[in-house]
C-alpha cells in the first residue's frame, strides 16, 4: 500500500501511559472473544478479578462494548502500575485491540495513497521523540490495512469549498502550496498563518466547476503566488481590528469544548455532567469571574488573571506550532472523511484556530502555576489537550461548529486572532 509520510516527524512509544487513560477504547467482536480467551480473571498476578469490558451503548442484542477503565485516574484496565499494557506483555503487540495499536498514527485518503498523520495528544509526537516514520513502514502498512486503508484508496476527494468540488490531483496540490507557505523562512508565524488563511479564503470564495482541470490549476498557482502580498495589506487591515460579540463568544465557545476533558467517570455522571459542561460552556461564553478548571493541568483562575499572562512564542515553541501545522496539512486531517465530510477550505481554517486556542491555554496553565508569562511546556501541554479533542469530538467537527466557523471568517475575526499570535 503506497503511503505518504510527514516529512518532519518522528515518533516512539515511550511508556508514559497517556494514551491507556485518556482515550475510551471501543473494541470490535473478535477483539473481545480474544480477550475471553486470554481469560484476564484467571490470572492472579494481573489483579483482574472482573470481565475487562462492559457494554456502554446500542440495544440489548446488538451491545457496544468498551475496555473498562478504574482507579483514581481512570486508568484503562490493562494498565500496568509500570506504565505497560498488559496484553502487550503477555501477549505481543499484535493481540491488542487495533485503536491501541494504530495510536497515536491517522490514515486519511489523498488520492492513489493514503496520507499518514499523527494525534499530537501523544507527549511522544509533540516532542517528536523516536523513529523516523520512514523506518516504520511494514508497521504502518499493516496498521493501514487494519483501518481498512483499501477502501480510503477508492474515496471521493473532500469538496475544496461549498461552491466547488475539484479532483485529487488539485486537492493535493493545494495542500502542498499550504505546506510551503507555512515552512517559508524568515517569516512571522502569525504572517504565515495569515498567508495560509488569505490563500483558503480566495479559494472558499472562488467557483471553480465551470473550469477545464487546466484552468482550475493556473488559477490555483495566481492565488498561491498572490497570497503572501495579499496577507501583507490584510496585516495593516487588522491593526485597529477588535473582535466582534459574536467573534468573542464563539472563540470563548471553542475554548470551552477544545479543553474539555471527558473520561471514563465524567461520563459517568449522566445528565449531571452533561449539565455541568453546559454550565462551564455558558461561563465560558460571559468570559466573567473564575474559569472553571477543565483539566487537571488548568486550575481555576480569574479571566483577568490568565489574560494578564504574557505569551511568548519561543524558536523552539515555533518549530513545534509549525511542524504540527505541517503534519496535519500533509496528512488531510482537517477535511473530508477525516473531520466529519467538512470542505477543505473551512476546514483549514479550523485547523487553523487550534492555535490562539492554544496560545490562550497556554497562558492559562501558566495563571495555573502563578507565572506571570509562558514558557515553552505551557504550549506543549495546551496543544496536547487541545489536539485530543480536534477531530475526533463531534462538538468540534459538528454542523453547528461548522457554522461558526464560517462565522469567525465572514467577520474577520479568524484573520484577527491569527494576527494577534505573538512571534519568535
Amino acid at each position: 500500500m503506497k503511503l505518504e509520510l510527514p516529512t518532519l516527524q518522528n515518533w516512539s512509544c515511550h511508556s508514559c501511559g497517556g494514551c491507556c487513560k485518556q482515550h475510551l477504547i471501543e473494541i470490535t467482536p473478535a477483539e473481545r472473544e480474544r480477550i475471553d480467551q486470554q481469560d484476564w480473571p484467571a490470572d492472579s498476578t494481573a489483579g483482574i478479578s472482573e470481565v475487562p469490558y462492559e457494554w456502554y451503548a446500542g440495544p440489548y442484542w446488538k451491545k457496544r462494548y468498551r475496555l473498562k477503565h478504574r482507579g483514581p485516574d481512570a486508568a484503562c484496565i490493562f494498565l500496568s502500575p509500570e506504565g505497560r499494557c498488559r496484553i502487550h506483555a503477555k501477549f505481543g503487540e499484535a493481540a491488542k485491540p487495533l485503536p491501541c495499536r494504530v495510536y497515536p498514527y491517522a490514515f486519511h485518503p489523498a488520492g492513489k495513497k493514503l496520507a499518514v498523520s499523527l494525534r499530537f495528544s501523544c507527549p511522544s509526537v509533540v516532542a517528536n521523540k523516536g523513529q523516523a516514520l520512514t523506518q516504520q513502514l511494514g508497521d504502518l502498512n499493516n496498521y493501514a490495512i487494519g483501518v481498512g486503508g483499501e477502501t480510503g484508496l477508492a474515496a471521493k476527494p473532500p469538496r475544496l469549498s461549498a461552491t466547488s468540488t475539484i479532483d485529487w490531483p488539485l486537492i493535493l496540490s493545494i495542500r502542498n502550496h499550504l505546506v510551503q507557505m507555512l515552512e517559508r523562512p524568515k517569516t512571522r508565524l502569525s504572517d504565515r498563518l495569515l498567508q495560509t488563511y488569505v490563500f483558503c479564503d480566495y479559494l472558499h470564495r472562488a467557483t471553480l466547476n465551470n473550469l477545464s482541470t487546466a484552468r482550475q490549476q493556473d488559477v490555483v498557482e495566481l492565488l498561491a503566488q498572490t497570497a503572501p502580498d495579499e496577507a501583507t495589506l490584510l496585516i495593516a487591515d487588522l491593526t485597529q481590528h477588535q473582535l466582534s460579540t459574536v467573534g468573542q463568544t464563539y472563540f470563548r465557545l471553542r475554548l470551552a469544548q477544545s479543553a474539555r476533558h471527558d473520561t471514563a467517570q465524567t461520563i459517568a455522571k449522566g445528565w449531571r455532567g452533561r449539565w455541568q459542561a453546559m454550565r462551564t460552556a455558558s461561563m465560558f461564553v460571559l468570559g466573567n469571574g473564575i474559569a472553571p478548571s477543565l483539566h487537571q493541568q488548568l486550575q481555576p483562575r480569574s479571566f483577568a488573571n490568565i489574560e494578564q499572562v504574557t505569551a511568548n512564542i519561543s524558536a523552539a515553541t515555533d518549530e513545534l506550532l509549525t511542524r504540527y501545522l505541517v503534519v496535519k496539512a500533509q496528512g488531510l486531517h482537517f477535511c473530508g472523511l477525516a473531520y466529519d465530510g467538512w470542505p477543505f477550505t473551512l476546514g483549514w481554517m479550523s485547523q487553523l484556530l487550534v492555535l490562539p486556542i492554544v496560545t490562550w491555554l497556554a497562558r492559562w496553565r501558566a495563571a495555573s502555576e502563578q507565572r506571570s508569562s509562558t514558557i515553552d511546556q505551557d504550549f506543549a501541554d495546551a496543544l496536547m489537550i487541545v489536539d485530543h479533542n480536534h477531530a475526533y469530538s463531534g462538538l468540534l467537527s459538528s454542523k453547528n461548529s461548522l457554522r461558526q466557523v464560517r462565522t469567525l471568517h465572514s467577520n474577520n475575526d479568524l484573520a484577527s486572532l491569527f494576527h494577534r499570535l505573538p512571534s519568535a
